[in-house]
């Protein structure tokens, strides 16, 4: 698998992608704000795209 692969050559920075319809105040939501959140301190770069608007979510996702 890429994974076992990329940690035999060391720490690779990802670029993760995703994809939402909207980001209002909901569970779904609330996971993935929580899920980018806590990965802050990786090196890993997150990419949200919602397909409505930005949202409760959105708004704190831009100011973090």
């Amino acid at each position: 698998s890429y994974f076992r692969i990329a940690s035999i050559y060391g720490p690779e920075i990802l670029k993760i992608v995703h994809i939402i319809t909207a980001l209002p105040m909901g569970g779904a939501e609330r996971a993935l704000f929580n899920l980018v959140s806590e990965d802050i301190s990786s090196k890993n770069k997150h990419i949200v795209i919602s397909l409505s608007d930005q949202g409760f979510f959105g708004e704190k996702m831009n100011a973090n």
